[in-house]
Protein backbone atom coordinates (compact mmCIF):
# COMPACT_ATOMS: atom_id res chain seq x y z
CA UNK A 1 0.00 0.00 0.00
CA UNK A 2 1.21 3.20 -0.54
CA UNK A 3 2.03 5.38 2.51
CA UNK A 4 1.08 9.08 1.01
CA UNK A 5 -2.21 7.66 1.46
CA UNK A 6 -1.92 6.75 5.14
CA UNK A 7 -0.29 10.63 5.65
CA UNK A 8 -3.15 12.15 3.43
CA UNK A 9 -5.89 10.53 6.06
CA UNK A 10 -3.50 11.82 9.07
CA UNK A 11 -3.82 15.11 7.38
CA UNK A 12 -7.64 15.14 6.80
CA UNK A 13 -8.36 13.36 10.35
CA UNK A 14 -6.10 16.43 12.34
CA UNK A 15 -7.71 19.01 10.45
CA UNK A 16 -11.39 18.09 10.99
CA UNK A 17 -10.48 17.96 14.64
CA UNK A 18 -8.55 21.42 14.51
CA UNK A 19 -11.46 23.01 12.09
CA UNK A 20 -14.08 22.33 14.62
CA UNK A 21 -12.02 23.24 17.57
CA UNK A 22 -11.50 26.79 15.98
CA UNK A 23 -14.84 27.24 15.06
CA UNK A 24 -16.35 26.10 17.84
CA UNK A 25 -13.87 28.81 19.75
CA UNK A 26 -14.87 31.26 17.94
CA UNK A 27 -18.32 30.83 18.77
CA UNK A 28 -17.16 30.60 22.60
CA UNK A 29 -14.92 33.55 22.41
CA UNK A 30 -17.30 35.66 20.95
CA UNK A 31 -20.65 34.76 22.87
CA UNK A 32 -21.91 37.79 24.94
CA UNK A 33 -20.52 37.94 28.77
CA UNK A 34 -18.28 35.16 27.57
CA UNK A 35 -14.54 35.10 29.57
CA UNK A 36 -12.25 33.62 26.65
CA UNK A 37 -9.79 34.73 24.66
CA UNK A 38 -9.72 34.63 20.93
CA UNK A 39 -6.17 33.90 20.29
CA UNK A 40 -6.45 29.92 20.55
CA UNK A 41 -9.08 29.92 17.66
CA UNK A 42 -6.26 31.59 15.29
CA UNK A 43 -3.79 28.70 16.47
CA UNK A 44 -6.48 26.12 15.68
CA UNK A 45 -7.32 27.69 12.13
CA UNK A 46 -2.98 27.92 11.72
CA UNK A 47 -3.38 23.92 12.83
CA UNK A 48 -6.12 23.75 10.46
CA UNK A 49 -4.31 24.82 7.35
CA UNK A 50 -0.87 22.74 7.88
CA UNK A 51 -3.23 19.93 8.01
CA UNK A 52 -5.40 20.79 4.89
CA UNK A 53 -1.96 21.37 3.15
CA UNK A 54 -0.68 17.83 4.56
CA UNK A 55 -3.86 16.35 3.34
CA UNK A 56 -3.06 17.29 -0.34
CA UNK A 57 0.74 18.05 -0.48
CA UNK A 58 0.82 14.01 0.17
CA UNK A 59 -1.42 12.83 -2.56
CA UNK A 60 0.44 15.47 -5.29
CA UNK A 61 3.85 14.64 -4.23
CA UNK A 62 4.61 18.31 -2.88
CA UNK A 63 7.29 19.81 -0.44
CA UNK A 64 8.13 17.87 1.57
CA UNK A 65 6.14 14.97 0.78
CA UNK A 66 7.59 14.27 -2.82
CA UNK A 67 9.49 10.71 -1.33
CA UNK A 68 7.07 9.51 0.27
CA UNK A 69 6.59 6.46 -2.11
CA UNK A 70 6.39 2.42 -2.08
CA UNK A 71 10.01 0.83 -1.47
CA UNK A 72 11.43 -1.09 -4.54
CA UNK A 73 10.27 -4.71 -3.55
CA UNK A 74 7.04 -3.61 -2.33
CA UNK A 75 6.16 -1.97 -5.91
CA UNK A 76 6.68 -5.22 -7.70
CA UNK A 77 5.06 -6.92 -4.71
CA UNK A 78 2.40 -4.92 -5.14
CA UNK A 79 1.84 -5.08 -9.30
CA UNK A 80 2.41 -8.88 -8.79
CA UNK A 81 -0.14 -9.20 -6.20
CA UNK A 82 -3.01 -6.93 -8.81
CA UNK A 83 -1.64 -9.10 -12.10
CA UNK A 84 -3.02 -12.58 -10.19
CA UNK A 85 -6.00 -11.05 -8.70
CA UNK A 86 -6.84 -10.21 -11.81
CA UNK A 87 -5.79 -13.43 -13.32
CA UNK A 88 -8.16 -14.88 -10.81
CA UNK A 89 -11.18 -12.98 -11.48
CA UNK A 90 -10.53 -13.64 -15.56
CA UNK A 91 -10.22 -17.34 -15.20
CA UNK A 92 -13.00 -17.99 -12.79
CA UNK A 93 -15.55 -14.89 -14.01
CA UNK A 94 -14.71 -17.14 -17.10
CA UNK A 95 -14.47 -13.05 -19.03
CA UNK A 96 -15.24 -12.89 -22.77
CA UNK A 97 -12.38 -12.41 -25.00
CA UNK A 98 -13.04 -8.21 -25.40
CA UNK A 99 -13.73 -7.44 -21.45
CA UNK A 100 -10.59 -9.46 -20.16
CA UNK A 101 -7.98 -7.90 -22.97
CA UNK A 102 -9.45 -4.81 -21.46
CA UNK A 103 -8.46 -5.51 -18.04
CA UNK A 104 -5.41 -7.12 -18.57
CA UNK A 105 -4.01 -3.79 -21.05
CA UNK A 106 -5.49 -1.58 -18.04
CA UNK A 107 -3.19 -3.71 -15.77
CA UNK A 108 -0.35 -3.80 -18.25
CA UNK A 109 -0.36 0.08 -18.83
CA UNK A 110 -0.64 0.61 -15.18
CA UNK A 111 2.40 -1.64 -14.32
CA UNK A 112 4.26 -0.21 -17.30
CA UNK A 113 4.19 3.13 -15.83
CA UNK A 114 4.84 2.63 -11.89
CA UNK A 115 8.02 0.15 -13.47
CA UNK A 116 8.95 3.11 -15.90
CA UNK A 117 9.36 5.36 -12.71
CA UNK A 118 11.30 3.26 -10.57
CA UNK A 119 12.64 0.22 -12.62
CA UNK A 120 13.08 1.64 -16.86
CA UNK A 121 15.09 -1.91 -17.70
CA UNK A 122 12.33 -3.82 -16.39
CA UNK A 123 9.38 -1.91 -17.80
CA UNK A 124 11.26 -2.72 -21.24
CA UNK A 125 10.84 -6.36 -20.48
CA UNK A 126 7.70 -6.06 -18.84
CA UNK A 127 6.43 -4.01 -22.03
CA UNK A 128 8.22 -6.37 -24.55
CA UNK A 129 7.05 -9.98 -22.65
CA UNK A 130 5.36 -12.79 -24.43
CA UNK A 131 4.22 -15.93 -23.74
CA UNK A 132 6.92 -18.62 -24.36
CA UNK A 133 5.47 -21.69 -26.50
CA UNK A 134 4.84 -24.76 -24.13
CA UNK A 135 2.93 -22.12 -21.15
CA UNK A 136 0.56 -24.32 -19.25
CA UNK A 137 -2.09 -21.86 -19.44
CA UNK A 138 -5.14 -22.36 -21.95
CA UNK A 139 -4.28 -21.37 -25.60
CA UNK A 140 -7.68 -20.01 -26.17
CA UNK A 141 -7.00 -17.81 -23.44
CA UNK A 142 -4.72 -15.31 -24.59
CA UNK A 143 -5.17 -12.42 -21.96
CA UNK A 144 -4.47 -14.77 -19.14
CA UNK A 145 -1.49 -16.66 -20.94
CA UNK A 146 -0.26 -13.08 -21.57
CA UNK A 147 -0.83 -11.82 -17.98
CA UNK A 148 1.00 -14.79 -16.99
CA UNK A 149 4.36 -14.62 -18.92
CA UNK A 150 3.86 -10.77 -17.29
CA UNK A 151 3.29 -11.69 -13.65
CA UNK A 152 6.79 -14.27 -14.32
CA UNK A 153 8.92 -11.65 -15.77
CA UNK A 154 8.02 -9.43 -12.83
CA UNK A 155 8.52 -12.25 -9.97
CA UNK A 156 11.65 -13.09 -11.67
CA UNK A 157 13.13 -9.49 -10.97
CA UNK A 158 11.23 -9.37 -7.54
CA UNK A 159 13.72 -12.61 -6.63
CA UNK A 160 16.70 -10.12 -7.56
CA UNK A 161 15.97 -7.43 -5.46
CA UNK A 162 17.00 -7.60 -1.76
CA UNK A 163 14.39 -7.75 1.06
Amino acid sequence: MDRRIAYSAAGGTIAATSGTSAVAWVVGATAANSSLPLWPAFIFSAITLIALYMLGATLARWWPFQRLALAPAELLDDCIRQGRALRERIHYEESDGWAATRDVTEWMLVTANLLHQHFPAIADDFLLAHPEDGTPYDESRPAIRALASRIELLARARKELPG
